[in-house]
């Protein structure tokens, strides 16, 4: 257990509040040496001493540190998205799960989605939100194989599925898996807003 002693620099002994001992001031830690105590601030000093500072001055010393590394990390992030570019998931067939409604409707690897249920799509994010809220239902599919638009009707199968906190939902299931991901480059002011 530690004891908190006070001590008075015109004196030799500190006392302690808790249990109103004294003890002599060397045994305490503190220095008895007048020299050793830290020198009055002169007016300059106050005036750019973070003590003198008025409250809201204060505040906004404190949140500048976390407000700059914010920046920077927005900036560092901006920048990664125009030389490296945006993780991004296109809209195209990786495999068709056998006995499958997208294999019954004749999708194939390779194609890329265009429209589904009358939505343009960009990502199969997409196309997975549009098939999930439609199950049994039929969905016109436009697909672009061998750079050739297709129009075909898909009917996502109803499933019952679990998430991670014990919920089930029916949902409908198309038997796609996406091809995989690429990095789209943006523009710097895009890059700015992605970010």
């Amino acid at each position: 257990a530690y004891e908190i002693y006070q001590c008075d620099w015109s004196s030799d002994v500190c006392s302690s509040d808790l249990f109103g001992e004294s003890m002599p001031r060397e045994l305490t830690g503190q220095d008895s040496e007048e020299g050793e105590r830290p020198p009055e601030m002169t007016a300059a000093e106050k005036q750019v001493a973070f003590v003198h500072k008025s409250l809201p001055r204060r505040a906004g010393i404190v949140a500048a540190g976390p407000l700059a590394n914010f920046i920077l990390a927005w900036i560092v992030l901006a920048a990664l998205f125009v030389i490296v570019g945006r993780p991004f998931t296109p809209a195209d067939v990786g495999t068709i799960t056998p006995n499958s409604a997208a294999a019954d409707a004749g999708l194939e690897p390779g194609d890329t989605f265009v429209r589904v249920g009358g939505e343009a799509v960009s990502r199969f994010e997409d196309v997975q939100r549009i098939v999930r809220e439609s199950p049994d239902r039929p969905l016109t599919v436009v697909v672009r194989r061998n750079g050739e638009e297709m129009t075909l009707t898909a009917t996502p199968r109803r499933s019952v599925v679990t998430d991670n906190f014990g919920n089930r939902q029916e949902v409908g299931l198309l038997g796609v898996s996406r091809a995989g991901r690429s990095f789209a480059r943006l523009s710097p002011i895009a890059a700015l807003v992605a970010a």
